[in-house]
């Protein structure tokens, strides 16, 4: 049997059909079974959220549901009266059909936040009262990313129909199965969806559930548009997660994730978004902007973007990842540990590795990171100057930081410069690497000759100049960097 599936609306997905339900297995026993005895809840006239044209009672349109969520999979049953079916064809939005949305609180509650704060990034802007070409920047980025953030990003959409469920995003193959069973007086549906697949999420646990269903009516064959709406939702509004009910969990549920993606949980602030039938993790974008004076610098909110991870070692049994000024090492989801502290530079992230060498139940690793002083770049002091650090860590097995040193070896803020040490003793005055980055320029890069590290570093000061040797041997990687005073 062949069905002919037409859509009619933009930006909805056929994820499956009459003919794929009709060689699945009992759907409807599943959902029962799962169901147990869940309790009914039944809409009243409270619940009537449209009337184009009048409800006349419980005949008109009515809902009543049960659900649950068991193992990481949501279950619902719905029965709705109706006493003039008008289904359509396919995925048609102008017919009889049921919705449902779900939401992970957690996504909810981050991109909340990230509203607020553009929102009053926003309101700032317009206390200021001056208007300049940099604030007008300011502010078109801002609402750029405002209608980046409108709703409704972090939501699932499901439209439940006889032929096909239409979905907003689109889920992952196979996370979503309904039965729609035309009846008399009404139509029952039957609803099971893999959470793991078909909502954006905060990380591998889930702590509960936003959930709402909507009954939708269409009396007359030819409307133009929906003419009532019964939800489970008393103070319903379209694709408002303030409005949903919550299903909280006693303990939460831990769904499954790539080892990717719980990396990326591990190591970047964000969330698991769900896009174009797959899953990817997402963090929030930057947009850093400086104007014709030193005091013109913001780092603006930007919509979600993936992150840029440094993977210094991308190894299967071992990984050594980068995220802005956090470390993640070790195998399988690895280990984090934060830098910032042995980081100079404010922004503008760059890393390097020099060495990694394992021994004594550890693994050694000496890394370079160098960046601007100051991010956004400006014209004030340091503006486009650089801080460099070298870091040496001892890495359990697993990931963890036993110890970490670290020395400066560049800073326009501290006034510190440095040049590679000859055999000799003096030094090589020419810098190994200059390039740019976001308004800095990068003019120094550690480097390893024959397995060495040998570096002087001036630091001037209101009592002159101190200057230090630096050094590292890749022959004996548990000595650590070598830091000791020379003559001025």
């Amino acid at each position: 049997m062949r069905y002919v599936v037409r859509i009619l609306t933009i930006g909805l997905i056929v994820v499956a059909t009459a003919a794929a339900m009709a060689q699945a297995p009992a759907l409807d026993a599943e959902v029962e079974s799962a169901l147990g005895a869940a309790a009914w809840t039944d809409t009243t006239a409270a619940h009537v959220r449209l009337q184009r044209t009048p409800w006349r009672g419980p005949d008109d349109l009515s809902l009543r549901y049960r659900l649950t969520v068991h193992e990481g999979v949501f279950y619902l049953q719905a029965r709705v009266r109706d006493d003039r079916p008008c289904f359509g064809e396919g995925a048609a939005l102008v017919s009889d059909h049921l919705e449902v949305w779900l939401a992970d609180p957690a996504v909810v509650k981050e991109i909340n936040a990230l509203r607020a704060e553009v929102d009053d990034m926003d309101a700032d802007m317009e206390s200021g009262g001056d208007e300049d070409s940099f604030s007008r920047k300011v502010t078109a980025s801002l609402s750029a990313t405002r209608r980046a953030l409108r709703r409704p990003l972090g939501l699932t959409q499901l439209r439940l129909h006889p032929g096909a469920c239409a979905a907003d995003p689109e889920p992952v193959a196979g996370a979503v199965r309904h039965l729609f069973r035309p009846e008399t007086g009404g139509y029952s549906v039957w609803l099971r969806v893999k959470l793991a697949g078909a909502i954006s999420r905060g990380g591998p646990e889930l702590g509960g559930l936003l959930y709402l269903v909507d009954a939708l009516d269409v009396d007359d064959p030819a409307a133009t548009a929906q003419e009532k709406l019964v939800s489970s939702s008393t103070s319903r509004r379209w694709a408002d997660p303030a409005t949903f009910w919550e299903l909280a969990f006693g303990t939460p549920v831990r769904l499954p994730m790539t080892d990717e993606a719980a990396r990326m949980a591990r190591l970047v602030p964000g969330y698991l978004r769900l896009s174009g039938g797959s899953l990817q993790w997402v963090t929030r974008g930057e947009d850093p902007q400086s104007g014709n004076y030193g005091i013109e610098r913001m780092l603006l909110p930007a919509p979600y973007v993936p992150p840029v991870i440094t993977r210094l070692v991308d190894e299967p049994d071992w990984r050594l990842w980068l995220f802005e000024q956090q470390l993640l090492a070790g195998p399988g989801e690895g280990v984090v540990t934060d830098l910032g502290e042995r980081i100079g530079a404010a922004g503008g992230w760059t890393y390097g590795l020099l060495d990694r060498a394992a021994g004594d139940g550890c693994v050694y690793v000496l890394l370079w990171v160098i960046g601007c002083s100051r991010w956004p770049g400006g014209s004030t002091m340091c503006g486009a100057g650089t801080e460099g650090d070298l870091i040496w860590l001892c890495l359990s097995p697993e990931g963890k930081a036993l110890t970490v040193q670290s020395v400066r070896y560049e800073s326009c803020f501290e006034s510190i410069e440095t040049e590679e040490m000859e055999p000799n003793g003096g030094t090589r005055g020419e810098a190994m690497y200059t390039g740019g980055d976001g308004g800095c320029e990068y003019e120094f890069q550690p480097v390893l000759r024959d397995g060495r590290l040998a570096l002087v570093t001036t630091r001037y000061g209101a009592n002159g100049r101190s200057r230090v040797a630096i050094r590292y041997d890749q022959r004996h990687p548990e000595r650590g960097l070598i830091v000791e005073p020379l003559p001025r």
